[in-house]
C-alpha cells in the first residue's frame, strides 16, 4: 500500500491536503490495481516534474507499461512513465529512479539528483498528498512541509502561535514556536508611529483618524508615519529604511534572486532564501539547457544542473549504445560515449539485456533460455561493464553495482558505477550530489560535520 501512496501526487497547498472526492476514487482505482497485480501506480504530474509548485492530478496511471513501451529502453534520470521502460526498473516522479523511492519525504525528480532518490529539501512540499499534512500553526505541529532529512518538517521558530494583547501602543504576551511543537516562546512587538488595535490584538498600518497612531503621530493620507523593518508597506517612501521588499519594510532593497525579507524569524531584514526553495526570479527547469534549475543554493544564488544531470537521450549506433549527454555543472551539455552492447544487440535506444531468439543476439552469440520459477528468460552470454544487470552471475567482470555490471566493487561512499555518461565505470559522485550507497548520513547542522552529500572527491561533505 505505501508503494501505491508513494504515487498519488498533489503539490498545491501546505495546508489543503483533502484533496476531495475525486482524489478518493483515484486512491480506491490504485488500490483495485495493487489488488490485480499491478506494481505500482502513477499519478500524472502536468509539471513534468522537477518541481514541488504545481497542482498534481487526481486521476490514477497504472504504471505498467502498454506493450507498444520497448522495455528497459531508458537509462536512469530520463524521462518516463512506467517501470518497464527504465532499465532501472522504477519508474518515480516521471523519471528513471535508482530505487523505488517510497519513503517519506523522498523524490526523484529533485533538480539538484535528477534520477537519484533523495531527501526533499527543507521547506518545500512532499509529493505525496498524504505525507505531512499541514496543522495549524496554533498547534505548532507540522507545517505541510519536509524538514530535509526525509521527514515532515514542524512549524519552525518564532512563527506565531498564539496572539497576544494590546499594551499601550505595543503587543505584548504574543507567543511563538520553538521549533519543536511548542508555542512556548513569548515576544512583544512595538507598533510606533502605529497603535495596536484591540480588535486583531496586532498593530494598525493604515488609519482615518489620529487615533490610530501612537502619541505624538498624525494620521496624513491613511499614514501616520514612516514604519520600521518587518512593518506592512505598499511603497518605499513608506518605510524608514527606504526600501520595501516582499510586502515589508526590509533593511536593503532585497531585489536579487534567491534574497527575500519576509523570512520566518528574519521579517524585515533581507536574508538568503533556503537551499532547494524556488524561487521564480531564477526561472530554468529545463535540464535539456544545463542552466538554471529554477531553485536556490541557500548562499542568495540561483543553482545551475549539477555535474551528471541527464541533458541528452541515449541513441544506438551499430551495435553500441550512445550514452545519454550530461551536464558538466557549468552550464554545458557535453557529448554521448559510446558503450559496447555485445554480446546482446543495441535496440530501442539502449543495450537489451535479454533475448528470445538467436537473432536478438550480437552476431556470433547464441540466446540460451532459462526457466526459474516458471518466469522464462534468455541470454546472449556474459555481459560488458556498462550493461544493466540484475545479479554478478550475469557480467564478465563478476561485478553488479548500482544495477550495472562494474569494473569493480564500487562499494565507497561517494562512488558510483551508473553516472549516465559513463556506466560500469566506478567514478566519483558530483559535489553536492547526495552518496547514493548510503553511507553518508546528515547528522545535522548542529554536528557540524556530515550532511548526506558528497565533496566531488569521493568523501562525503562536512
Amino acid at each position: 500500500m505505501r508503494a501505491d501512496l508513494r504515487r498519488a501526487r498533489d503539490q498545491k497547498s501546505t495546508s489543503s491536503h483533502g484533496a476531495g472526492a475525486t482524489f478518493w476514487i483515484g486512491f480506491a482505482l490504485c488500490a483495485v490495481l495493487a489488488a490485480a497485480g499491478c506494481k505500482g501506480a502513477n499519478f500524472a504530474k502536468p509539471d513534468g516534474g522537477g518541481g514541488r509548485d504545481g497542482n498534481a492530478s487526481d486521476v490514477a496511471q497504472p504504471n505498467t507499461c502498454p506493450p507498444e513501451i520497448p522495455s528497459q529502453s531508458k537509462g536512469k534520470a530520463q524521462s518516463c512513465s512506467c517501470d518497464r521502460e527504465c532499465q532501472t526498473g522504477f519508474c518515480v516522479d516521471g523519471i528513471c529512479c535508482n530505487e523505488a523511492c517510497t519513503e517519506t519525504c523522498k523524490a526523484c525528480d529533485l533538480p539538484s539528483s535528477l534520477g537519484v532518490c533523495a531527501p526533499v529539501p527543507s521547506g518545500v512540499k512532499p509529493s505525496v498528498a498524504l505525507q505531512c499534512v499541514a496543522s495549524s500553526p496554533a498547534t505548532c505541529g507540522l507545517d505541510g512541509t519536509c524538514d530535509g532529512n526525509g521527514g515532515c518538517r514542524k512549524f519552525e521558530k518564532e512563527t506565531p502561535c498564539k496572539a497576544g494583547t494590546c499594551d499601550g501602543d505595543g503587543v505584548t504576551g504574543i507567543l511563538t514556536c520553538d521549533g519543536n511543537g511548542n508555542c512556548s516562546d513569548p515576544i512583544s512587538k512595538i507598533c510606533e508611529p502605529w497603535t495596536c488595535d484591540p480588535t486583531t490584538s496586532d498593530c494598525t498600518h493604515d488609519c482615518a483618524t489620529d487615533a490610530q497612531c501612537s502619541p505624538g503621530h498624525q494620521c496624513v493620507s491613511g499614514r501616520c508615519g514612516k514604519s520600521p523593518n518587518g512593518a506592512f508597506c505598499d511603497t518605499a517612501d513608506q518605510c524608514d529604511s527606504g526600501f520595501c521588499a516582499d510586502g515589508v519594510c526590509c533593511s536593503l532593497a532585497c531585489s536579487s534572486s534567491c534574497m527575500s525579507c519576509n523570512q520566518t524569524g528574519s521579517v524585515g531584514h533581507c536574508a538568503p532564501i533556503p537551499a532547494g526553495q524556488h524561487d521564480p526570479a531564477c526561472g530554468g527547469g529545463d535540464p535539456t539547457t544545463c542552466g538554471n534549475t529554477g531553485v536556490c543554493d541557500g548562499f542568495g544564488s540561483c543553482t545551475l544542473y549539477p555535474k551528471d544531470t541527464v541533458c541528452g537521450p541515449s541513441s544506438c549506433s551499430g551495435l553500441s549504445e550512445n550514452t545519454p549527454r550530461t551536464c558538466d555543472g557549468q552550464g554545458t551539455c557535453g557529448d554521448s560515449h559510446p558503450l559496447d552492447c555485445s554480446p546482446f544487440l543495441c535496440t530501442n535506444t539502449a543495450c537489451a539485456t535479454v533475448c528470445k531468439l538467436d537473432s536478438d543476439c550480437a552476431p556470433g552469440n547464441q540466446c540460451v533460455l532459462k526457466t526459474v520459477n516458471g518466469v522464462t528468460t534468455g541470454s546472449c552470454g556474459p555481459k560488458q561493464n556498462g550493461q544493466s544487470c540484475a545479479s554478478p552471475s550475469e557480467c564478465l567482470s563478476s561485478q553488479c553495482v548500482d544495477g550495472v555490471c562494474c569494473e569493480n566493487s564500487c562499494a565507497g561512499a561517494c562512488q558510483s558505477c551508473n553516472l549516465p555518461s559513463s556506466p560500469g565505470r566506478c567514478l566519483n559522485v558530483a559535489n553536492n550530489a547526495p552518496d547514493q550507497h548510503n553511507i553518508c548520513q546528515d547528522l545535522g547542522a548542529t554536528s557540524c560535520v556530515t550532511n548526506g552529500l558528497c565533496d566531488g572527491n569521493g568523501a562525503c561533505q562536512n
